[in-house]
C-alpha cells in the first residue's frame, strides 16, 4: 500500500513538472507570437530599421572570432530542380579560423577524397596593416620539410570555408571570386530595394531583392533575384537564402546561363547573444553542368567571440623552412627565430638571360644559344611555380 501511495505522489510531482514546463514553454511561445505580432503591424520603414540594426551587429561580432569548420563536398543528381537525397561525397577538408578585423590566421587540413586522416597542412595568414599574407605548407610526401610564402595576395584556399559566405563582412572581400555571394553584405548593400514577402511558417520573415552578379558585364541580359528566410525569434538569423537567375552571354550564340544557389542553417546555438549556426549546407547549381548539384556541408563548433589576440593571427615560420618570398623576390630558409639565414638567401628567379652578353666570337653559337634559352626556361618555369602558389597552395 506504501510502496502505491508514493508511486501516485511521485507521479504527480513528475506530472506537475511537465504541465509547469510546458507553460513555460508555452507562455515563451506566447511571448514570440506577441512580439512577432507587435512587429508586424511595424512600418516597412520601421522593420527594415531593426533588421539592418541586427545584421550589422552580427558581422560587428564577427569581427572577432574564432572557431573550428569541418567540411564535406559532394554531388547530388539533379531531379527536376532540387537534388536527389543521395549524396557522394568526394572531397574533405577542416579549418581552424582565427579573425580579428580584416586580418585572419586559418589552419587548414586537407585530405585524399573522404580519407579520415589528413595528408596536406597549410596555414595562411594575412595583415591588413602591412599588406601581407603568409602560408605554411607541407605534407606526407615532403615529410618533415616545410615550405613558406609570403606576397600580396590572399590564399584562395582559405576563401574555401563557406561559413565566410554566411557570415563575412565586406573585409575579406577582395579575394573572393564573386563577393554578391556573401548574404549580409549584398543585403546591406541593397537594403533600399528590399520588398518583404509572406512565408509559410509563424515568427518567419521573407526578403526578397533583385540580385545581380559581379560579372554581369559578361551578359547581354538576366533576371535574377535573393530570397531569404529569417527567423524572428532568433534575432533574425537567416535561416535560408536563395539565389537564382538567369542570363544570356555575350557572344555570337547568345548561350543562355542559370545558377542556383541555397544556404540552410539546419542547427544553431546561441553563443554571446548572437544566434549562430553549427551545421550549414550550400546547394550551388548552373548550366555549366545542369544534371548535378554541388554539396557543401559545414559542421561549426568550438566558436568563440570577442577572445582573439593580434599574437592569434601572427604567422612565424618554423626552423628551416624553405620560403619563397614575392614581394622582395627573393627565397630562403629560416632559423630558429623564423628569420632568414643570410648564407641561404638567394634571387627568386634566379638567372636573368637579359643580363648575359654576348661574346664577339663564339666557336659553338648553336650551344650557347641552346644553353641560354634552357637556362630562360628554367627561370619562367620556377616563376609559373611562385605564380600557382600566389594562387593557393
Amino acid at each position: 500500500m506504501k510502496n502505491n501511495s508514493l508511486f501516485l505522489l511521485l507521479l504527480a510531482i513528475s506530472w506537475m513538472i511537465f504541465t509547469l514546463d510546458r507553460g513555460l514553454i508555452v507562455a515563451e511561445d506566447n511571448d514570440d507570437s506577441r512580439r512577432f505580432e507587435e512587429f508586424s503591424k511595424f512600418s516597412e520603414t520601421q522593420k527594415k530599421k531593426i533588421i539592418i540594426q541586427s545584421f550589422e551587429d552580427r558581422m560587428k561580432k564577427a569581427e572577432n572570432i574564432y572557431y573550428k569548420l569541418d567540411l564535406m563536398v559532394g554531388t547530388s543528381k539533379n531531379k527536376q530542380g532540387v537534388p536527389d537525397n543521395q549524396v557522394d561525397f568526394f572531397g574533405k577538408r577542416n579549418y581552424a579560423r582565427r579573425q580579428l578585423g580584416k586580418s585572419y590566421k586559418v589552419d587548414m587540413e586537407m585530405f585524399k577524397g573522404i580519407a579520415s586522416q589528413p595528408i596536406e597542412w597549410v596555414t595562411s595568414a594575412y595583415n591588413v596593416k602591412k599588406g601581407e599574407s603568409r602560408g605554411l605548407f607541407h605534407s606526407i610526401l615532403t615529410k618533415n620539410n616545410k615550405f613558406g610564402l609570403i606576397d600580396t595576395r590572399q590564399d584562395v584556399a582559405a576563401t574555401d570555408d563557406i561559413y565566410l559566405l554566411w557570415l563575412q563582412d565586406s573585409f575579406f572581400l577582395e579575394s573572393s571570386i564573386d563577393r554578391n555571394s556573401h548574404i549580409f553584405v549584398y543585403l546591406l548593400e541593397h537594403k533600399d530595394d528590399w520588398k518583404f514577402f509572406a512565408t509559410e511558417k509563424e515568427n518567419q520573415i521573407g526578403l526578397e531583392v533583385k540580385f545581380e552578379p559581379d560579372y554581369a558585364f559578361n551578359f547581354s541580359s538576366y533576371d535574377g533575384t535573393l530570397k531569404v528566410i529569417l527567423n524572428f525569434t532568433k534575432g533574425f538569423m537567416p535561416e535560408s537564402s536563395e539565389i537564382r537567375w538567369n542570363a544570356v552571354w555575350k557572344n555570337n550564340n547568345h548561350d543562355k546561363f542559370w545558377r542556383n544557389e541555397k544556404f540552410l542553417v539546419e542547427k544553431s546555438v546561441k553563443i554571446d547573444d548572437i544566434w549562430t549556426p553549427t551545421q550549414l549546407t550550400r546547394i550551388l547549381g548552373s548550366s555549366i553542368v545542369p544534371d548535378v548539384f554541388t554539396i557543401s556541408k559545414a559542421n561549426i563548433h568550438e566558436i568563440e567571440y570577442g577572445k582573439v589576440t593580434p599574437n592569434d593571427i601572427t604567422l612565424i615560420f618554423s626552423e628551416n623552412t624553405a620560403v619563397t618570398d614575392a614581394i622582395n623576390d627573393i627565397s630562403y630558409k629560416t632559423d630558429a627565430n623564423g628569420e632568414p639565414i643570410k648564407s641561404t638567401i638567394e634571387p627568386l628567379y634566379g638567372f636573368d638571360p637579359s643580363k648575359i652578353q654576348m661574346p664577339e666570337e663564339q666557336p659553338n653559337r648553336t650551344n650557347y644559344i641552346l644553353t641560354v634559352l634552357g637556362l630562360a626556361m628554367m627561370s619562367y618555369a620556377a616563376y609559373l611555380q611562385i605564380k600557382k602558389r600566389r594562387n593557393g597552395f
